[in-house]
């Protein structure tokens, strides 16, 4: 380092010699400092600042230059390794080190410098030493001190009457979080919370607060603690003076009995929290249910301390284990365990404690006794980590009693579904609000207990051991149960129910798994039944078998086919089992075919091998059971029959769209609502059902599998007309005959799906291309790479599919027939179809022929673009669109806003039934003739639906709302509804 110095003649003019220079002259007249701050200037005590505030080891840079560890290093050793510590030090203060270590050989010994470096991280006194002095101070005169008290007292009393806080605003510039800002940030803090003093005041309070040696950090967390003091003070007076009610504990813990007399409905808003603490007893319960629900291997934490495993461990060890994994244990439960566990030296026999713990899981020594039987982990085993709750004497026991008689009662008569009205409190779905919410729903459904029965019934149901939060959800299922108030006429609830529900938690520990003895009818019946529950919990059923076939032959043995059941999660009866092994049995009686098994449930997503055959149309797999089901009596359906005609002449009666009102809950578009939702819809409805109306009603078209009501079956058997089935979504019609089953869904009148003829197939397409100025031929030659004119017949319909034509099979069909290639028939001859194409701009080899004249091609006028109207329809949809034009006109209707409130996915399209629904609503009526001819000329490719959108921008140029274009103007018109002319 001397070398560097001399060498290039670079001296260092630190901060520190700039302090002393101007320390050493005096002011001629005061004898004053004349340097604003003052500065430490013992190096050491700067050392041992950074140092402390770093946590520098000293002594490891002075290593490499004492290799024999002898405690002495050279000079120019000693500088290099000062030079490491990168402090900034002066050549004066590396001068003043080295004078003062210096030994008489000539080396400094720098063992004993690095001892007194060290001795701030053994000695609290030494570091506060260090830190205090190497900060630096203001050299304020005593005019200079006046005025910065005086800034000070102003700022304090603004902070206080506005009550400001100040911390954050400055930390925003405080990133490294250092406690320090440079003092033009601190000025524009100041001055955004209009605090900023003068010039001259500012300057003061900057030096004042600069305590990092250096006029350009400000320290604003000391300043911050200056001003906020007095503020402090006046809260604390504010404390003193604070009501008893605010200055409670927070939490407090109740023993049971004196949780059993507080009263529940009195309120807690100025109380504190309560907590049932539980009975010290028990605690080996509670331990035992928390290592279920958190899967803890309680041992492991327990060797760590017992390092010879003698299977004892210190009482303080044992508790901080404890802690260690979480389990909530209060000093009488501590006592408790260590009154059962402890040894005649004091310390805890843990494996005795551990032992008993996972009895939960397995029994000790089980190897030795084979026929022993373990209880099943369920999820009672955790319930007492998760409740706690409080025991009822026989008086509270009854008016718990017939307080849920009266709540299922009221339930049964009214048909309320009650999760729903907690659910709207209960917004992160935890199971619980507030007894307030709880006591609001109850008088929202009609329940208005005395208070002596609502303040049992509360505490019963708050088993979170507090007496704020009540478990609706136990309450709602032990009220309200569907399949009980709906198919059974009078519920039972005597007090030896009710007293099995209170003790229902026992009776699930001891309750054991039903042994499943289904009967199917036939083979059909299974593979529906296993269909189902792969489609909905989307299982891949090979992945089970396919380990058991390590030669994939496809064939397993019937124990490996039962064991890849039941690890799918597909529990089968025997008889089931037995019917699906004879169906499916290989080449002899013990092999299954298990691929050929999996290929029959699969068809319920797709059909195996389609690739080849891209046409054809899968069928979805039957996924309805017979399990049970048994038919209806005569009564019953006669019952049934005069419902439904009943309700068909309702639907005639009231013009109504009733599809929609059961969509709403049905949220998967399954066709299928609860017997609850059911009944709800009618009765919203006004369509009213007796009890065994709806029983029989219920038991027809209920799914056995589900539990579930079809109402699409009922809808369709009740306006065949109006609501045709759609095989494609899996329902199958239902005839007028009850009982009875069809096997294809109605047809809509008017279908789409009848093909066109090649020439109207040719019109669409050149009607698509002249509008859209599309060169046909460049989607065909990416697939004709030798230019040999002619495409296969899927590359054909492909490029096609691009223009969005909407053609369906048949159509396509069509297509391929006419165009095949004269040289390769199973191919098309493209080159022949985008001649017939080009014809619309321009005739072929016209340069042979230049007299001959080109006609233009026109596009057929807006009304009927597809020319699925003859002369005569087109006529009558005229009247009948000035006539709604008129009323629309008249009455200033904005028809689209009313179908797009219906058309949730924005798709432009509406069913048929809805959109006369629309109409109707709107007092827009329509005959029958009308609505059918309006349905024939907007309806869309899908079945029973219109598009809504091109009906209003056709109804818009009757209405008024448009220009009427000249015939001039279909062309463009047909196409693109954005080229309509703009409003008047």
């Amino acid at each position: 380092v001397h070398g560097i110095h001399q060498g290039k003649q670079m001296k260092t003019l630190h901060f520190q010699n700039v302090v002393r220079d101007m320390l050493a002259s005096k002011d001629a007249e005061g004898g004053k400092d004349q340097f604003p701050i003052k500065v430490e200037l013992d190096a050491e005590k700067k050392i041992q600042a950074e140092a402390f505030k770093h946590r520098i080891r000293v002594k490891e840079f002075f290593r490499d230059f004492d290799k024999l560890r002898k405690g002495v290093v050279s000079e120019a050793g000693f500088v290099t390794s000062l030079a490491g510590l990168k402090m900034s030090l002066s050549e004066h203060e590396i001068q003043q080190l080295i004078s003062k270590y210096r030994t008489p050989e000539g080396l400094i010994d720098y063992k004993t410098f690095c001892e007194q470096i060290d001795k701030v991280f053994f000695s609290e006194e030494e570091a506060s030493d260090a830190l205090d002095k190497h900060k630096s101070k203001p050299n304020l005169k005593p005019e200079e001190e006046k005025l910065f008290a005086d800034t000070l007292e102003q700022i304090k009393k603004i902070v206080k009457d506005n009550t400001i806080l100040l911390k954050p605003h400055f930390a925003a510039f405080d990133k490294t979080k250092r406690s320090h800002i440079t003092t033009p940030q601190f000025s524009r803090v100041l001055k955004q919370l209009n605090l900023l003093p003068d010039d001259a005041a500012f300057d003061i309070l900057a030096r004042a607060y600069a305590d990092n040696n250096t006029l350009h950090d400000v320290n604003y967390v000391k300043f911050c603690e200056d001003i906020d003091y007095k503020f402090k003070a006046a809260m604390g007076e504010i404390v003193k003076n604070t009501p008893e009610c605010f200055t409670k504990p927070l939490t407090t813990t109740l023993q049971k009995d004196e949780f059993k007399s507080m009263d529940a409905l009195k309120p807690r808003f100025l109380e504190a929290t309560v907590n049932l603490q539980s009975n010290p007893e028990d605690i080996e319960e509670k331990i035992r249910s928390t290592t279920v629900m958190k899967r803890i291997r309680i041992t492991e934490f327990f060797l760590d301390f017992d390092k010879l495993r003698k299977g004892f461990v210190t009482k303080e060890q044992f508790r901080r284990i404890l802690s260690m994994l979480g389990f909530e244990v209060t000093e009488n439960e501590y006592l408790a365990l260590e009154e059962k566990y402890h040894n005649e030296d004091g310390h805890m026999k843990y494996v005795e404690f551990c032992n008993n713990i996972d009895t939960v899981f397995t029994i000790k020594g089980i190897d030795k006794d084979p026929s022993c039987t373990v209880k099943q982990v369920t999820v009672e085993d955790s319930l007492k980590a998760r409740r706690k709750a409080l025991e009822l004497d026989e008086g509270s026991k009854k008016k718990l009693v017939e307080a849920l008689q009266i709540a299922a009662k009221l339930i049964l008569t009214q048909r309320l579904n009650m999760k729903p009205f907690f659910q709207a409190f209960d917004v992160t779905r935890c199971g619980y609000v507030t007894k307030t919410q709880f006591t609001r729903v109850l008088s929202q459904v009609g329940l208005k207990p005395t208070a002596d029965t609502l303040n049992i019934l509360l505490k019963f149901y708050m088993n979170k051991g507090n007496l704020d939060e009540v478990n609706y959800v136990d309450f709602v299922n032990d009220v309200d149960k569907p399949e009980e108030v709906y198919l059974i006429p009078e519920k039972d609830f005597s007090l030896e129910t009710v007293q099995k529900l209170i003790e229902k938690k026992d009776e699930k520990n001891n309750a054991r798994k039903e042994i499943v003895k289904r009967k199917p009818e036939d083979v059909d019946d299974v593979l529906a039944l296993i269909r189902l529950k792969v489609k909905q919990e989307r299982i891949r059923l090979a992945e089970f078998f396919r380990d058991f076939d390590k030669l994939r032959c496809g064939l397993i043995t019937h124990s490996q086919f039962r064991i890849g059941l039941n690890m799918g999660k597909l529990t089968l009866s025997n008889a089931e089992f037995d019917s699906l092994c004879e169906t499916f049995s290989g080449e002899t009686p013990e092999k299954v075919r298990w691929r050929d098994f999996c290929d029959k449930i699969e068809e319920v997503f797709t059909t195996k091998g389609l690739e080849q055959k891209p046409t054809t149309e899968v069928e979805e797999a039957k996924t309805e059971m017979k399990y049970g089901k048994m038919s209806l009596t005569e009564k019953e359906a006669a019952i049934c029959a005069q419902v439904v005609e009943k309700f068909g002449l309702f639907l005639i009666r009231e013009n109504l769209d009733i599809k929609s009102f059961f969509q709403e809950w049905d949220r998967h578009k399954h066709f299928k609502v609860s017997p609850k939702q059911f009944r709800q819809v009618l009765a919203s409805c006004k369509f009213t059902l007796l009890d065994d109306e709806f029983t029989a009603i219920a038991s027809h078209y209920k799914e056995h599998s589900t539990g579930e009501v079809n109402y699409m079956k009922f809808l369709h058997d009740a306006a065949p007309a109006k609501y045709p089935l759609e095989p494609s979504k899996g329902v199958t019609a239902t005839s007028s005959k009850f009982g009875a089953t069809a096997t294809e869904g109605a047809k809509a009148p008017d279908s789409p799906d009848k093909p066109l003829s090649f020439a109207q197939i040719m019109t669409k397409i050149k009607n698509v291309v002249k509008q859209k100025k599309i060169r046909i031929e460049e989607f065909f030659l990416d697939h004709d790479p030798l230019r040999k004119g002619d495409v296969s017949s899927i590359k054909f319909q492909g490029c096609l599919d691009t223009l969005k034509l909407e053609l369906t099979e048949k159509n396509y069909q069509v297509l391929i027939t006419e165009l095949k290639s004269e040289r390769d028939p199973e191919r098309i001859d493209y080159v022949k179809f985008v001649d017939e194409i080009h014809k619309i701009w321009t005739e072929k080899d016209l340069e042979k022929d230049p007299l001959k004249k080109v006609q233009n091609y026109g596009i057929t006028s807006v009304l009927d673009p597809d020319d699925v109207l003859n002369t005569a329809e087109e006529g009558e949809l005229e009247k009948c669109l000035q006539r709604l034009g008129e009323l629309v006109k008249k009455r200033k209707l904005h028809i689209k806003p009313m179908f797009q409130a219906k058309d949730l996915p924005k798709s432009g399209f509406v069913l048929d039934t809805r959109f006369r629904a629309i109409l109707d609503f709107h007092k827009i009526t329509l005959s029958e003739a009308e609505f059918n001819l309006l349905r024939k000329r907007f309806m869309s490719k899908a079945k029973n639906e219109m598009n809504y959108i091109d009906f209003d921008n056709l109804l818009r140029l009757y209405s008024g709302d448009l220009e009427k274009p000249q015939p001039a103007q279909w062309k463009r018109l047909m196409f693109n509804p954005s080229h309509y002319p703009t409003s008047k």
